[in-house]
């Protein structure tokens, strides 16, 4: 699992900080992140503001994050696009990524 913290509006991965559109109102209870080549995979949302129109381009980078929602205590997944970039870890987790993807199919 790869260091993640979430702070306010922001996403801190190994120590580096990206930015990330705030849902209000919801409990993170897990975090799963990935690295998806297609823009359609996995765009689960709470609301329709949680993926804006236009950021769905890849390379993407992109963190499934699990929350508890109000008092039924609904756990729902919601994909978060963070700021572009192309580093040596991103080509290494995109291939982690697509070895976690073929598990789950």
């Amino acid at each position: 699992m790869h260091t993640l913290q979430i702070k306010e509006n922001h996403v801190y991965i190994h120590g580096k900080e990206y930015p990330i559109s705030s849902v209000s109102n919801c409990k993170i209870v897990n975090i799963d992140k990935k690295f998806i080549d297609s823009p359609t995979a996995y765009q689960h949302t709470i609301a329709d503001t949680a993926i804006p129109t236009g950021w769905l381009s890849p390379p993407s980078f992109y963190i499934c994050i699990y929350m508890e929602i109000g008092e039924d205590k609904l756990v729902a997944p919601v994909s978060y696009r963070l700021v572009r970039f192309q580093t040596k870890e991103y080509e290494e987790d995109k291939e982690l990524a697509k070895k976690s993807l073929e598990k789950l199919r």
